[in-house]
């Protein structure tokens, strides 16, 4: 007579090491495939900055840690993307997708609450260290790069969480969606706040 598995929920040390969280890294050499083919046409990365003020938009601004997502993921619905005209010029709004987002990283990092231990950072931001919320003059955004197929210094456009982070169930990866915001870095990478900056 077969045994029957005793129905229960797994831990999380066992959720850590089932097959399908053992087989990301596995998938990720896959997902790796269609950057190589041409098919990731945007670049995703997350972005920590610090203000010399107290809080966040007083004083300069610069960068104390960025991470890429890798292998790079699947963007969507660029086209729900609006400028919308406004006294001062225009504003881009709408919202797009990221999904294919390797399970290699845990949602406290996709959410800016954790910088990942192998990223290089500066002061106030420590790697590991649990931070929600943020400290108040530390920020976090997404910024969305083209990959340099078009124009040599892409437009880095800068993105935040609109929804929640959800693990796709039997994908073994990620999916959440980004609002545009205004206030993008130069082409060159640094903050328009930063000392010399258009608003430095």
């Amino acid at each position: 007579m077969a045994l029957v598995p005793r129905v229960r929920p797994i831990g999380p040390e066992q959720a850590r090491r089932s097959f399908l969280q053992r087989f990301a890294p596995a998938l990720d050499r896959v997902r790796q495939v269609a950057t190589n083919l041409g098919l990731r046409s945007h670049r995703v990365f997350l972005v920590w900055t610090v203000w010399n003020g107290e809080n966040r938009g007083e004083g300069d601004e610069s960068e104390v840690a960025r991470m890429e997502l890798l292998p790079t993921p699947k963007v969507e619905s660029f086209d729900a993307v609006q400028l919308q005209s406004f006294s001062g010029g225009v504003l881009p709004v709408g919202s797009i997708r990221v999904s294919l987002v390797s399970a290699r990283y845990t949602e406290d990092q996709l959410r800016g609450r954790v910088i990942p231990p192998d990223v290089p950072c500066s002061a106030p931001c420590v790697p590991s260290v649990f931070m929600d919320p943020l400290p108040p003059n530390v920020s976090f955004f997404y910024e969305v790069v083209e990959d340099g197929r078009g124009d040599a210094l892409p437009v880095r456009e800068k993105y935040r969480l609109s929804d929640q982070v959800w693990r796709r169930e039997g994908k073994v990866s990620f999916t959440f969606m980004l609002e545009r915001i205004s206030e993008d870095s130069t082409r060159e990478g640094p903050s328009r706040f930063a000392p010399g900056g258009a608003y430095g």
